[in-house]
């Protein structure tokens, strides 16, 4: 048997369990502050802009909104280097509001067609 010394107190921590990893500097990474609003934003602008079909289309139009923020979110994501997360989040809602700015404009044009239609059957003569 051989003499060996007990280890120092306070050494080194043990590692992580399996499938954990340990925190890097600055700890664990936070989701970015305006993730959680966009992605609502972009619910909430599909859901006026498939209602504005069929009453007002110009509802969609919130859905520049998410579109709008998206952008500079996802930069300070990016450059945050890993400290920042909610990338998808904030993905998904800029989606949702080129959704819904697509259905602003099927709007458009669906009520400008039923408004030429109904011009034409109730039109005059023109003699």
């Amino acid at each position: 048997m051989t003499d060996l010394p007990p280890p120092p107190p306070g050494g080194p921590p043990p590692p992580p369990p399996y499938g954990y990893s340990t925190p890097q500097y600055g700890g664990a990474p936070t989701e970015h502050p305006q993730a959680q609003t966009i992605f609502v934003l972009g619910i909430v602008s599909l859901a006026l802009g498939a209602v504005g079909i069929f009453c007002c289309a110009f509802l969609g139009l919130v859905g520049l909104a998410p579109l709008l923020m998206s952008n500079s979110a996802l930069r300070e994501i990016e450059a945050s280097g890993g400290a920042l997360t909610g990338a998808d989040k904030v993905r998904n809602g800029r989606l949702m509001g080129i959704i819904a700015l697509a259905l602003c404009a099927v709007g458009v044009v669906v009520g400008v067609v039923i408004g030429v239609g109904l011009g034409m059957l109730g039109g005059t003569s023109g003699v």
